[in-house]
């Protein structure tokens, strides 16, 4: 089922690529092409495809680079990236982190309990980190390499961890640590993350966040 619905989106967005060098707004682009997977805000309630709404503009322009020249290859991305100049790029990255994020949410509080634990402290017996060191104490990401991550949908997250192991990352971080996690493990802090929301404070399982903590800089 859900190879037949990433075929349809690709098809209806191939169909919206146009003429090469011609130039077009990000609004343009979206409405076009964006849209028919990830919503014209970049909220999307399809659980396999980002929220691109609220995400840091850089971040988003360099996963378009990379799945344009091969740094994050994808049957989908590929070919609508290819399509696109690096100041389209830019805007696209600038028109979707202005959008506000229409988070997801939590299906499984006890499990993203566990979520949380990973994501503040990592799992110290296997050397995994603790998430929040790159993207951020509330899951907000951190300019320009590390993702907002908070409220994000947990189909995405899991496809992330289990196929990419982030392919276009220099410093070899997070295929390291997705090799690291068990199953189990990546579905708790998928929804962990579906539910995490700045500002708010855990004080039970339905309640899903984190602390105010300073970041390492573990990408020095």
């Amino acid at each position: 089922m859900l190879s037949e619905l990433l075929f349809f989106f690709m098809l209806k967005a191939k169909a919206a690529i146009p003429a090469e060098n011609q130039r077009r707004t990000a609004t343009q682009i979206v409405k076009q092409t964006c849209m028919a997977c990830h919503g014209e805000d970049g909220n999307t309630d399809v659980s396999a495809f980002p929220r691109l709404a609220g995400q840091i503009a850089e971040y988003t322009a360099k996963q378009l680079h990379d799945y344009k020249h091969g740094g994050r290859p994808n049957p989908v991305m590929t070919p609508i990236a290819t399509a696109l100049s690096a100041d389209e790029m830019q805007a696209l990255g600038h028109y979707f982190e202005k959008q506000t994020l229409r988070p997801a949410r939590t299906h499984d509080a006890e499990q993203a309990l566990l979520g949380q634990k990973i994501f503040r402290g990592g799992i110290r017996e296997r050397g995994v980190p603790a998430c929040m060191s790159c993207h951020g104490p509330q899951g907000k990401g951190l300019k320009p390499l590390y993702p907002r991550v908070w409220g994000q949908n947990q189909g995405y997250v899991i496809e992330q961890f289990r196929i990419l192991k982030m392919i276009n990352d220099p410093n070899l971080i997070m295929d390291d640590i997705a090799a690291r996690l068990k199953k189990g493990e990546i579905e708790a802090l998928a929804e962990f993350l579906a539910g995490l929301r700045p500002g708010v404070t855990l004080t039970n399982a339905q309640n899903l966040v984190t602390n105010h903590k300073i970041c390492t800089k573990l990408a020095q």
